[in-house]
């Protein structure tokens, strides 16, 4: 039973070779597994769910953790500076709850997720389950946290950058900066559940490299406010954004003047998501790697002072957002969907449904977005909130406003030149008045 339990350890889903990981890593010191004073091996954090008990064991010239069900290999014994010894031990994630401990003052067998022994052996197919079953087998241990998540997916080499881009946006693993410039180069729209959880996770991915700092940064709220963020009206409040106010929330525009995409590169997204720089870690070649990214990343002005002033902006807007809740008012200025979807669903009614749409962008309009268009007839519709009308701190205060204008003006000038009309209402219109205006412009109605 126990030699079966031995030599089925090494076996597992994923084609990784765990016999030669184990006999790599022992040591001349494995034979004083069971003798060494230093070894607390009573003391011992771990369960899988399989074995009621565990127990160091030498066999074979390696160190096992054998269990009266389960058994993992483990490495050479080492030599601790406070003179505690311990074992690493070698466990793959199966999907299930597995509780380990990096503590040596704790536990004899201490769980290192050599991942970057790992991970050349898992092919491109399977790497997802394998992210699956990591947080799901690990989530609840105390050395675990997001960033381990985002450590696992940014040191795979066999699928590109995009990819993991891809993967860490949905496991909302990325920072604000790196959700806002990815909307840029890969052209799609934050959502308002981005916007959320952005808000949700704001302190479990922590800064790696000292110049990149800013990109490690999450915004929060106050502590007085955090109470406010699962209520009903706080995520209400968020889900009444549409998809022009979350880029105005994330600063998109100000990305978009802001950074040179003219010197746009390759690995750029390799750069900013730390990719390169968390794989050079592990194979200890990192030396002056933080300065070559800033020089890399200057020519497209990405540097200290740019993402600094990003930063700034997003603490304002999620301090005017703090104060729109606390005060329980201004749901006119920034919650216009419901004023919108009241349009949209009474336009749906007299059109095919594909023919009506909402947040829609003609090839000629560019990065701009009409809240409605109606295609069969190249009619737009704009449902302009307070800030398309005065200065509103939320948005950018007098500078913001400006910038509204010139886009409003170039969208009215677009329109023009393609010959959509453009119907426009104002935020303090009654909505009933104005569905009947639309309509008469419409011919649904005289």
């Amino acid at each position: 039973m126990i030699n079966k339990l031995i030599v089925d350890c090494y076996e597992n889903n994923y084609g990784i070779d765990l016999r030669t990981i184990h006999r790599q890593s022992s040591n001349s010191k494995a034979p004083r597994i069971l003798t060494d004073p230093k070894i607390q091996r009573d003391l011992l954090i771990f369960s899988d769910g399989i074995s009621t008990s565990f127990e160091l064991v030498h066999y074979g010239h390696l160190i096992f953790l054998l269990g009266d069900h389960s058994c993992y290999p483990c490495g050479g014994i080492v030599e601790s500076v406070y003179g505690i010894n311990w074992v690493p031990i070698f466990v793959l994630p199966t999907g299930k709850m597995i509780k380990t401990s990096s503590n040596i003052g704790k536990t004899c067998c201490v769980n290192l997720n050599p991942i970057h022994e790992y991970l050349p052996f898992i092919r491109p197919e399977d790497f997802e389950g394998f992210v699956i079953n990591f947080e799901n087998s690990f989530s609840e241990n105390d050395w675990y946290d997001r960033n381990s998540l985002r450590i696992l997916i940014t040191s795979y080499d066999s699928i590109s950058v995009e990819a993991i881009y891809k993967e860490l946006r949905v496991r909302n693993l990325l920072n604000p900066f790196e959700l806002a410039l990815g909307s840029i180069v890969y052209d799609f729209g934050i959502t308002a559940v981005e916007l959320f959880n952005c808000l949700n996770y704001s302190k479990d991915i922590a800064p790696q490299f000292t110049y990149l700092n800013y990109f490690k940064t999450r915004f929060s709220l106050a502590d007085s406010t955090n109470t406010l963020i699962q209520t009903s009206e706080f995520r209400h409040l968020i889900d009444s954004f549409n998809l022009n106010q979350i880029e105005q929330f994330f600063e998109i525009q100000y990305l978009i003047d802001t950074i040179d995409m003219d010197n746009y590169y390759p690995d750029l997204f390799a750069d900013v998501l730390h990719i390169k720089l968390y794989r050079q870690t592990y194979s200890m070649d990192y030396r002056n790697s933080t300065d070559v990214l800033q020089e890399k990343l200057e020519p497209l002005n990405i540097g200290k002072k740019t993402v600094g002033e990003y930063y700034r902006r997003i603490k304002s807007n999620i301090r005017n957002l703090e104060n729109l809740v606390r005060k329980r008012h201004g749901y006119n200025e920034v919650g216009s969907f419901y004023n919108e979807r009241a349009i949209f669903e009474r336009l749906k009614q007299h059109f095919e449904d594909e023919d009506v749409m909402t947040q829609f962008s003609p090839i000629w309009l560019g990065r701009q977005r009409f809240d409605i268009y109606i295609k069969s007839l190249n009619v737009a519709i704009e449902y302009n909130g307070k800030q398309h009308y005065e200065p509103i701190s939320f948005f950018g205060g007098v500078e913001g406003f400006q910038k509204t204008l010139a886009r409003d003006e170039l969208k009215r000038k677009k329109c023009n030149e393609n010959g959509c009309s453009l119907i426009e209402i104002k935020y303090n219109e009654d909505i009933e008045t104005a569905l009947i205006t639309i309509q008469k412009e419409l011919g649904i109605i005289k």
